[in-house]
């Protein structure tokens, strides 16, 4: 029997009260967070000309586009507010997967407003499964890394979509192994425009959170998908994986192992393999009080996973967009000596003249340190500094802050989304900013979660 058909039964037929509470809090933070992130990145690169082709096109107003003060069709709703929400790279991550909550909460939101009357429980019920199916697929999947040049967030997000997606819309478990089936046929992803830092790397995570909830609709009304979807002769692991992958983790634990336990919060607006080194060099020149004019030259230890990061190094210590910067050690790293912090005030395009930060990034010099490979679940990095009078500080980081195994505080993630809320394209008070928190922080006693998302547009 295909995975497919244990998942779908597995989606449907489990409720918040099947839900540990410490993860129904993880959940609530997430969405949090990740509309957080949505609302100060209103008006970026990528989802702004999105939502110009969306106005264009028109359609029926079901759902809220957050920070744009329109409803649109839900599966555009689904793609725009995913795309606004990756735009950042501040949006949370899983490390065997990809971002996941921007591929799981924006569907979900956008079908709970089509259904109508969808409560609290049933949003972090949706959230939860939604994750965890997208991160079994990735967890089958990770021995071959980044390899094949698959980018498992949107590839593996298309599914994730479609479990949050269908769960809200009640289907039943025939129509979510379909509603899967028809998400296969959508499936995609890729990494060149990661290295390339195009804008439809933002939009990619867009494009899956849009065919989930269009997989979950032509399910409903009776559109067959393949069911061996997964597993099958053509199915996604054969075709796209040549077979390679751990069967045994797409369904293991089901209902005791929730993947959303593993999930990464960012403290920096920029690629996850750039964390530990933005925080190592923010926390170098914090502790050493470093004059980033006294500096002679940089080097960035990091693993194999950092060089899509990395590499080519002339490119990267020299980025022409703010999408290139959010992939590019040298940047972060000069960004981060030179003003001694590494905040969503640092990034956008007019940090990009800032010469200061210029100058810095063409003397950071990357090594890929095979010991510090070894730790690929914790992205680690170590960054050193030659001053001009020869002495070296150095400092190390194995686990970034957001880490489950170096979290952030309740305080750090409000502060966070305090910070984003600032960005926002329309102007939010405080009295709003704070309600919004303690909703979210509450939503398990929100009886309909449609006025919260409308009150975002």
């Amino acid at each position: 029997m295909d995975a497919n058909i244990t998942l779908a039964n597995y989606v449907v037929n489990t409720n918040y009260e099947d839900i540990p509470t410490d993860l129904v809090e993880l959940a609530k933070k997430d969405i949090l967070d990740t509309l957080g992130v949505a609302i100060a990145a209103g008006g970026e690169a990528g989802g702004k000309e999105l939502m110009t082709l969306i106005e264009e096109w028109g359609g029926k107003p079901e759902s809220t586009v957050v920070g744009y003060g329109v409803k649109v069709p839900a599966p555009l709703a689904a793609m725009v507010n995913s795309t606004t929400a990756h735009s950042l790279d501040y949006d949370d991550v899983m490390f065997s997967t990809g971002h996941v909550g921007v591929t799981v909460i924006p569907p979900a939101l956008a079908a709970a407003e089509r259904r109508g009357n969808v409560s609290g429980k049933e949003l972090i019920a949706a959230v939860v499964l939604g994750i965890d199916v997208m991160c079994r697929l990735g967890e089958a999947s990770e021995p071959l890394a980044l390899g094949p040049g698959w980018l498992y967030t949107p590839l593996y997000g298309v599914f994730g979509a479609t479990a949050a997606a269908g769960k809200i819309l009640g289907l039943t478990a025939d129509q979510m192994a379909n509603a899967f089936g028809i998400a296969y046929s959508q499936a995609a992803g890729n990494r060149e425009p990661v290295m390339e830092g195009a804008l439809v790397k933002r939009i990619q995570a867009g494009f899956a959170s849009r065919a989930g909830v269009f997989s979950v609709l032509a399910a409903s009304k009776g559109v067959t998908g393949a069911i061996n979807c997964l597993e099958g002769k053509f199915g996604l692991f054969n075709v796209y994986h040549r077979g390679n992958y751990l069967p045994e983790n797409l369904t293991r634990d089901l209902g005791k192992y929730f993947a959303i336990s593993r999930l990464v919060f960012k403290k920096f607006p920029a690629c996850s393999a750039t964390e530990a080194s933005a925080e190592a060099a923010a926390e170098l020149a914090q502790e050493n009080n470093l004059n980033f004019e006294d500096m002679e030259g940089v080097t960035v230890h990091v693993g194999e996973y950092s060089r899509n990061c990395s590499e080519p190094l002339d490119k990267k210590q020299n980025p022409q967009s703010d999408a290139e910067a959010q992939f590019s050690v040298p940047w972060v790293v000069a960004t981060a000596l030179v003003k001694k912090r590494f905040t969503i005030e640092d990034v956008g395009p007019e940090e990009l003249d800032n010469q200061s930060i210029r100058d810095l990034a063409r003397k950071v010099e990357l090594s890929i340190d095979m010991e510090v490979s070894k730790k690929i679940a914790s992205f680690p990095a170590i960054v050193e500094v030659k001053m001009k009078d020869n002495k070296v500080y150095t400092k190390r980081v194995d686990v970034a802050k957001g880490h489950p195994d170096k979290p952030m505080s309740l305080e750090e993630l409000t502060d966070k989304f305090r910070e984003c809320a600032k960005f926002a394209q329309k102007p939010l008070s405080d009295e709003k900013i704070n309600n919004l928190i303690e909703t979210f922080l509450h939503l398990e006693s929100v009886g309909d979660v449609g006025p919260i998302i409308e009150s975002l547009a």
